[in-house]
């Protein structure tokens, strides 16, 4: 199934990027995360509890695991959470009708289990593939 999700409310700028994080990767562990927001280089106040408060507080974002992480020198170490993105309760909560032009829009696509920002390029190519999914249906 192919939808338009469109990433509103409170905390919607970190959401938003959070989940174009998860384009292309299955899981990702707080830390890496947390270290691909800043190298966007993005006005917000990032750190680790901001970043986990977040993916803690949505059901879509789920907890995966867990995964040891060494210290320096590999002296002792210490276990982070690994999260995974569920497209089903992403597509429910944040479903919309597709306009140009909107921020924080996503392609959604769960049959491949693809998500991509959409943007004025690339919106016209998505709302036919989003039009042919309903006439098959």
């Amino acid at each position: 199934m192919k939808s338009f999700i469109k990433i509103n409310g409170k905390r919607s700028l970190m959401i938003a990027n959070v989940i174009g994080l998860f384009n292309g990767n299955s899981h990702l562990t707080t830390d890496e995360i947390k270290s691909k927001l800043l190298s966007k280089k993005i006005k917000l106040s990032i750190n680790h509890n901001s970043i986990s408060s977040v993916l803690s507080m949505y059901p879509f974002f789920k907890n995966t695991g867990m995964v040891k992480k060494a210290n320096y020198q590999d002296v002792g170490g210490y276990e982070i959470n690994t999260w995974s993105l569920d497209l089903d309760l992403l597509v429910k909560r944040y479903k919309t009708e597709p306009k140009s032009g909107q921020r924080w829009m996503f392609f959604v696509d769960k049959s491949s289990q693809k998500i991509t920002p959409v943007s004025k390029s690339n919106y016209n190519s998505f709302l036919l593939e989003v039009n042919d999914g309903k006439k098959e249906e």
